[in-house]
Order: C-alpha cells, then sequence, then structure tokens
C-alpha cells in the first residue's frame, strides 16, 4: 500500500512531465492506486514518463506497474486463451455447422478481437493451416491491443468518444469535488461506515462516468 509521501513524489514526477492537474483528480489517483506500493508507482512514474505522450489515466498507470502486463503482453496471453478455447474450450452442437467452440470460456475482449463465435470457428478449422493460424493471430491481436488502448484513453472500442449524458460533466465535477472534500475527513472518523459506503458509491459513479469529464 502507498504512503502519502510516496503517492505526492509519484504524482510530482507526473506533474512536472506533463503538467499540473486539478487537486481532486490527484484525490481521485490516491484513492484508485492506494494499494500499489510506493516503490511500484516509482517504477509505474518512470515508465509513464518514457512511454506516454499524455498525462496517464489509470489504467496506464497500472499497466506499468511492475508485474503487471503491457498492452502486448496481455494481447499475447489472450491470444493463447483463445487459441486454447478453439481448440480445447466449450464446445455446442448445431445441424448446421456440427460440433463447434462457443467462446464460453473468453472474456468480452477476447471474444470480440477473434470476431465472435464465427470467428473462434475460423480459427478452430484452420488449426492444420499454419498460414491461415497466422494471419488470424495477427488480426487478432491487433484489433485485442486497439480495444485495450481504447479503453485507457476512455473511449469506445471503435475509438469514438462514449456518448455523453445530460449534466454528465457537471455530475463528474461536483462528485469530484464531493470525494475531494470527503477524503480530508479527519484519520479518526474515516473508518466510519457511513463515509466509506458514500465514497465507494461516489467512485463507482465516477467510474461510470469515465471519459466524459
Amino acid at each position: 500500500m502507498s504512503t502519502d509521501q510516496g503517492f505526492v513524489g509519484f504524482w510530482g514526477v507526473l506533474e512536472a512531465t506533463f503538467g499540473a492537474q486539478d487537486p481532486a483528480r490527484a484525490k481521485i489517483y490516491r484513492t484508485v492506486l492506494q494499494q500499489i506500493a510506493d516503490s511500484d508507482l516509482a517504477a509505474a512514474a518512470v515508465r509513464c514518463v518514457v512511454e506516454c505522450r499524455a498525462f496517464p489515466v489509470p489504467r496506464d498507470i497500472l499497466d506499468r506497474v511492475p508485474g503487471s502486463l503491457s498492452v502486448q503482453s496481455a494481447a499475447a496471453a489472450a491470444w493463447s486463451r483463445v487459441l486454447t478455447s478453439a481448440t480445447n474450450g466449450p464446445t455446442a452442437y448445431s445441424p448446421a455447422t456440427g460440433t463447434s467452440p462457443t467462446g464460453a470460456d473468453l472474456d468480452d475482449d477476447c471474444l470480440s478481437a477473434i470476431g465472435g463465435r464465427g470467428g473462434l470457428c475460423n480459427l478452430a478449422t484452420a488449426q492444420d493451416d499454419a498460414q491461415q493460424v497466422g494471419f488470424i493471430r495477427r488480426d487478432f491481436l491487433v484489433s485485442y491491443e486497439a480495444r485495450r488502448q481504447c479503453e485507457a484513453a476512455g473511449l469506445l472500442p471503435d475509438g469514438t468518444n462514449p456518448p455523453e449524458l445530460p449534466g454528465a460533466r457537471d455530475e463528474v465535477r461536483s462528485l469530484s469535488a464531493a470525494l475531494a472534500a470527503d477524503m480530508h475527513v479527519p484519520a479518526e472518523i474515516s473508518g466510519d461506515e457511513a463515509f466509506e459506503e458514500r465514497r465507494r458509491t461516489m467512485l463507482e459513479r465516477l467510474a461510470k462516468r469515465r471519459g466524459v469529464a
């Protein structure tokens, strides 16, 4: 778990590189990253300075914590899961296609990047064609990495901004201000159940509004 001193040092590196940020944003990042050790935060900050072109969102930071997977590594690991699902995963029978993999053991990102159940079936039938499998793998990695990068940037999978609901920006700002205020509650009552429940609710609502502020 990070200390206040460790986070201040981490945040100072990011602000010195990418520019000063709203204090409310710092409070939100402090909460999201509180389980990360000081040394790991410092290492992630160095990688962000070298690799990011703009102020990193939490996903950028978490991807660069030592021991976490980079986007490319995550895509390679996802490909292994897809390949296993196509050859040894859950199957279903239909008169039209016979027995084919369902992808029930895959997450949405994997299944979407492979092209749904149809793409998974194509991979299963291409197992003896190394060249075709290579083409499928290439397309999968490009699609999966693009989805992860869009997610990190707060965009939809197709790279567009999510639809903005009426009043969403004002709500995010008010929630951020409220969260910042709550973070100043004295330590002796920070464990109060009502406070913790209110803080969790605000964080959940902020997460749902990601990308609209």
